[in-house]
């Protein structure tokens, strides 16, 4: 019961039923599937143990907890409950996700679930999309008009709703969740049709309708890492750019304008969020100040954080994606080795695909405290784990001063990158 639950919960967060049936509001039904996914793991702790072989789970508690204490450093009391009852849920989606997908059948069947609803969900906004994009109630469509009096033209973006109610977010859980469903490629034709390609084909078209600038990034990162072993790096890379320059040809971004000019609006965002963490770089402004204090959010994950949480939150959030990224790619190559462990390998290559997707398109949006994040580090604690307990040998994590530093050196380069684009943005 405690994967179908946790499935469950994950589900309700991302699917957001509230908005199509604003009468679930007043049930709690999210509350009760909580308590019995709780009531069904709990118990299995004392036998998965929650920080085997994963320490990006302590790294997440001691991050949760010094978000809990931003606040009383500027003595905002309440500000302690509100940062407990909106990231409070997704700490327990992380630890229900750990020790609910430490079996590789219940992380597939959750997976699987994962695919199979964003895929529906996309299905139906592209009909939406298609049929009736000038309805005002239709959900799944952003209209707005862009260009001066003489010349303006009306962009239409899919999104989804909830937590999934900007375009740019509804494209993010979609390149993620195409990645995934590249685990269960296998040696059928017909079951890769049904399980992959078609899914990920209608994901794809899903990301192609939000226009989303960001996604068009990540595709070119995803394509390079997936490819960087057979071409190498600059073979990869210049794939990537082929594959981008297609799709800016058939006009991915809607008409929405990439280049520096473009993106000035963000860049101005960016430099007032430097501007916070010049008030306090240890201890930042506060978790949910940023766009208290600028009227908008930093459209920067990183830069978010920073603000925020100041050098030490943004180092333990930095740390999380490294200890992920650094475990996954040594499961990864162990699983390579002959004769090739192809379910492991498949899975680690998905997984990783779909870090890449996240952590790409985390650098033009400020989701660093959304469900995404918490899905995906569980859903790799989950496969570290049982990687761990199948083989005391295998070297999963580096020792934490090798972990520690790089994600210093990874934080402070990220945000020397935002100030250099900052500072030379008029050159």
């Amino acid at each position: 019961m405690g994967p179908l639950f946790t499935f469950a919960y994950l589900a309700y967060m991302l699917a957001s039923p509230v908005s199509w049936f604003p009468d679930l509001a007043a049930t709690n039904v999210q509350m009760y599937i909580v308590l019995i996914a709780l009531l069904a793991t709990v118990p299995k702790v004392r036998t998965e143990g929650a920080f085997r072989h994963t320490p990006q789970m302590t790294v997440a508690a001691v991050l949760f907890v010094w978000l809990l204490c931003s606040p009383l450093t500027h003595l905002w009391f309440g500000g302690v409950l509100k940062a407990f009852a909106e990231q409070f849920p997704l700490l327990v989606l992380l630890f229900l996700l750990r020790i609910n997908c430490a079996r590789a059948v219940s992380r597939r069947r959750l997976v699987m679930g994962l695919v199979l609803l964003m895929t529906a969900l996309t299905a139906v906004g592209i009909y939406q999309y298609q049929v009736n994009p000038d309805v005002p109630d239709n959900k799944f469509v952003l209209r707005y008009s862009v260009g001066d009096m003489e010349n303006t033209h009306v962009i239409y973006r899919l999104k989804g709703q909830g937590l999934l109610d900007d375009p740019n977010d509804f494209a993010q859980i979609l390149l993620i969740c195409a990645m995934l469903s590249t685990l269960f490629w296998s040696d059928s034709k017909l079951l890769n049709l049904i399980r992959v390609i078609v899914p990920f084909c209608i994901l794809f078209y899903g990301v192609f309708q939000t226009h989303s600038r960001g996604a068009l990034v990540a595709i070119a990162a995803a394509i390079a890492s997936s490819l960087r072993r057979k071409l190498k790096l600059w073979g990869s890379v210049l794939v990537a750019v082929l594959v981008v320059g297609g799709l800016l040809a058939v006009n991915f971004t809607g008409g929405r304008e990439v280049s520096v000019e473009g993106g000035k609006d963000r860049l101005d965002i960016w430099s007032d969020g430097l501007g916070l963490l010049k008030q306090t770089y240890f201890m930042g402004v506060t978790y949910g100040q940023f766009s208290e204090q600028i009227g908008i959010t930093a459209h920067n994950s990183v830069l978010l954080v920073a603000a925020e949480l100041g050098l030490l939150g943004l180092i333990l959030f930095v740390a999380l994606w490294v200890l992920s990224f650094i475990q996954v790619s040594r499961i990864r190559m162990a699983a390579s080795v002959a004769p090739p462990d192809l379910p492991v390998l498949r899975e680690s290559r998905a997984l990783e695909l779909a870090l890449v997707a996240f952590v790409t398109t985390s650098w033009f949006l400020s989701r660093a405290f959304t469900a995404a994040p918490f899905m995906l580090i569980g859903l790799v604690a989950g496969f570290v784990a049982e990687q761990g307990e199948r083989s005391d040998k295998l070297e999963l994590t580096p020792r934490w001063p090798v972990w520690l530093r790089i994600s210093i050196l990874i934080s402070m380069a990220a945000l020397a990158v935002i100030w250099a684009m900052v500072r030379f943005r008029g050159v």
